[in-house]
């Protein structure tokens, strides 16, 4: 049956979608791609389905769409794409800039952003360049909307797989169907950890990225061509999806692949010099850093605590240093904004001190280990570091362990050359050993060329349940948590109103206004 025929137009279709068998809306969506509608059935899609929990549906459209379904192997690819924000500051654009490099040595490498802004600016601190890639904004593109924009970008790149780093976007589910309409595969490289947004549920700092898209990534992920994470758990649960899931580790920058074979001596001197690296961020929880800080003075009196990193809008900084006030080491704290370039603060520090709460792969870490520069984090048993002795791991938000894991590496020589020599040589060996594929073997796959699976089933299997579970209770208590204050708030205000309502004040004032009361009753029913 042609549905187009039949309704007269494209808009007719659509107009009447909610009457249409899943069939009709089937054959609707193809009859757009194939008249060169795509980008309008995209908006009117995501203006039916406006929210990740309800492009479900729209997913399980999308797989029986033969123009958006994954794509057959390709014999030779010519050009790779990588698809973000931004460029310029961060774990994320750092990779980003990694992987267009890498693939610039075999591909014609290009960079797409939705935006030529910079997010970090700090005078020469910005950086938007990337060596051997071309960069394409879709702000340069005229078009009022934003499928036709990238639409546009894709026509004139005319790349054979677009790397998407933008994985925990609204718009991943959409994105992927309008690049199998213009005949690109899409790779969705997995940052973060899967089960982080079974947690991220408070609708509050994050309000579009709340539970709903853990399962929305994943119906994306399955109509991907491939899709790469960074630890071995995110690869096993996105693997559940789509057969072509890989680990790779994120490629460490020249300039730390340098320090690899450069044994680390410790510094002279009384102070001991504590780093923090990262966007300030609830969730990295860079104020438990003041914490900690404040516990190791208690035994290295002369500690001082360095954040490289800033917030969005300067008020984290501000609320940090409030506390730092309250526990009288405001002096001992120094914040050097955003760096473009970090390894001189990993050379000149004595340790690392790691608060995040959730990782995909945790670059900062990599780069800190790189250096032999000796880390205290809070556990992320899912991350491929997870077993480097270079790490001192203590329980999630445990400031006291974190302090006392900090004075024992600063209070004793030994113990601190014997991590700083682990770091290194995980991250020569390893690493590798855990994580040996490359993003070469991710595009030899859409070649239809076999690759290795290193996979530890079992451990990875028992990491990814505990990942997901821990997850999925924390984000339980944070919504109990809630609840149980809206409910103390209503009690409260019940309370009150009993209290108002009993008393002789408002008794009183009943009185006196009734015979008002009445007349107006009077006047409305004469009327």
């Amino acid at each position: 049956m042609e549905v187009v025929s039949i309704r007269g137009s494209i808009d007719t279709g659509f107009s009447q979608w909610d009457s249409l068998a899943r069939g009709e809306r089937v054959e609707l969506l193809s009859s757009a791609v194939e008249n060169g509608s795509v980008c309008q059935a995209l908006d009117f899609l995501r203006g039916r389905y406006p929210n990740v929990g309800s492009q479900m549906e729209a997913a399980s459209y999308f797989a029986d769409v033969p123009a958006f379904a994954p794509m057959p192997p390709l014999e030779d690819i010519g050009t790779v794409a990588a698809f973000y924000y931004h460029i310029d500051g961060g774990g994320i654009e750092t990779a980003l800039r990694a992987l267009a490099q890498n693939v610039g040595e075999t591909c014609k490498s290009v960079v797409i952003t939705e935006s030529g802004a910079s997010a970090w600016t700090d005078g020469d601190e910005a950086r938007s360049d990337i060596t051997g890639a071309s960069v394409v904004s879709l702000d340069q593109f005229e078009g009022a909307g934003r499928f036709d924009k990238l639409k546009a970008a894709l026509d004139e790149v005319r790349p054979d797989v677009l790397v998407y780093h933008a994985w925990f976007d609204e718009n991943l589910l959409w994105d992927v169907a309008l690049c199998h309409a213009r005949g690109v595969r899409v790779v969705l490289n997995v940052h973060g950890a899967f089960s982080h947004f079974l947690e991220v549920t408070d609708g509050q700092r994050y309000s579009w990225n709340d539970g709903r898209l853990f399962a929305s990534v994943a119906a994306a992920a399955r109509l991907c061509d491939a899709v790469v994470s960074q630890s071995q758990t995110n690869r096993l649960f996105f693997s559940k999806f789509n057969p072509r899931s890989f680990a790779v580790a994120h490629e460490l920058p020249q300039e730390y692949r340098t320090l690899l074979d450069k044994p680390r001596e410790r510094r002279t001197g009384a102070d001991a010099k504590l780093l923090w690296v990262g966007r300030l961020d609830p969730y990295k929880h860079p104020e438990d850093a003041v914490e900690i800080l404040a516990g190791v003075r208690k035994s290295v009196p002369e500690a001082t605590l360095t954040y490289v990193g800033k917030s969005a809008d300067g008020v984290y900084e501000r609320e940090i240093m409030a506390r730092a006030d309250e526990l009288g080491i405001a002096s001992a704290i120094t914040f050097a904004g955003f760096k473009s370039d970090v390894t001189r603060y990993y050379e000149e520090a004595d340790a690392l001190i790691l608060t995040t709460e959730v990782e995909g792969y945790c670059l900062v870490l990599a780069e800190a280990l790189a250096t032999g520069l000796p880390v205290v984090a809070y556990d992320l048993p899912y991350l491929p570091f997870a077993h480097c002795a270079g790490v001192a791991w203590v329980a999630q938000s445990d400031v006291r362990a974190a302090a006392a894991a900090v004075s024992a590496l600063l209070e004793d020589d030994s113990r601190w050359k014997n991590a700083s020599s682990a770091a290194q040589a995980f991250m020569r060996e390893g690493l590798l050993e855990l994580m040996p594929t490359t993003w070469e073997d991710v595009l030899d796959s859409l070649r239809n060329v076999p690759c290795a699976d290193a996979l530890a089933v079992v451990e990875s299997e028992r990491v990814m349940w505990d990942a997901l579970l821990a997850h999925y209770l924390a984000g339980e208590r944070k919504v109990y948590a809630q609840l149980e204050e809206r409910r103390k708030t209503a009690d409260i205000a019940a309370s009150e109103r009993d209290d108002v309502l009993q008393s002789h004040a408002y008794n009183v004032g009943k009185t006196l206004i009734a015979p008002l009361r009445l007349a107006r009753a009077i006047v409305s029913k004469k009327g």
